[in-house]
């Protein structure tokens, strides 16, 4: 697999000078929707796909409409993973999106400036989301139909935990609770770019979702609390009586 092998061989974000299509008013959006990025790295994937990453840090913001949540957490995303959908538009608007993954303030690793602290960020455990969103930004366009509303990742069934020390096993895109401003970006009149959260699931939340969909499986997440917020050792949200139906 080499372009995982070159994922792992360069795992973090690298300063460069190529910019990500659309990226100033992404970048708009971005600032205007979550927050001011105190970081943006930019980098080159093996698709030779150009990638930012806009690291938004904690910054105290009292609770808000288009902040419910306050704002005492990171939020790391994209701009350029909407390139892979540049393909098909007016086809499928959908699969044009960029990803967002958010974390405790707490998380190791990350600096309160927006840096990473790359020692720190040796270890699986902690360095996971970047990787992930690294990984899902490099997918091949003809494998880039999961990066949709509700599509979910791995799309493999019993898939392994995303990082030791975690029993959460899936991500599922959708639209972020933390930053429900974010959703949509119209870049033109044929071009809307979908901004959608990465929802860390257990197996048995998974299992919930194929069966009954994702929008019943958010509903069951929001009424137990659960946000997009990455908590690696939250209680699985559902009962097992809820899904042997």
């Amino acid at each position: 697999m080499p372009r995982l092998h070159e994922l792992r061989k360069n795992p973090f974000p690298q300063m460069m000078s190529k910019s990500a299509p659309f990226g100033r008013q992404i970048a708009r959006h971005i600032q205007r929707t979550i927050g001011t990025a105190s970081m943006v790295f930019h980098d080159i994937l093996p698709n030779d796909m150009p990638l930012d990453i806009h690291v938004i840090t904690p910054n105290g913001t009292a609770k808000t409409a288009s902040h419910p949540f306050g704002g005492e957490f990171f939020t790391l995303v994209t701009s350029g993973v909407s390139t892979l959908g540049a393909a098909s538009r007016g086809q499928a608007q959908s699969r044009q999106v960029e990803l967002m993954i958010s974390l405790p303030t707490t998380w190791p690793g990350l600096n309160q400036d927006g840096t990473l602290d790359v020692r720190i960020m040796q270890d699986e455990q902690y360095s996971w989301p970047l990787h992930r969103l690294k990984r899902l930004a490099s997918m091949p366009p003809k494998d880039a139909d999961v990066l949709r509303m509700h599509g979910c990742v791995p799309q493999v069934e019993n898939a392994p935990p995303l990082a030791p020390e975690t029993r959460l096993r899936y991500l599922l895109l959708a639209p972020s609770e933390l930053h429900p401003k974010s959703q949509a970006l119209m870049v033109h009149d044929d071009v809307q770019i979908q901004f959608l959260a990465l929802w860390p699931l257990y197996l048995e939340e998974e299992s919930f979702m194929r069966r009954h969909g994702a929008e019943a499986l958010l509903s069951e997440l929001r009424r137990d609390g659960v946000t997009d917020l990455v908590s690696p050792r939250r209680l699985p949200a559902l009962m097992p009586a809820r899904h042997e139906a």
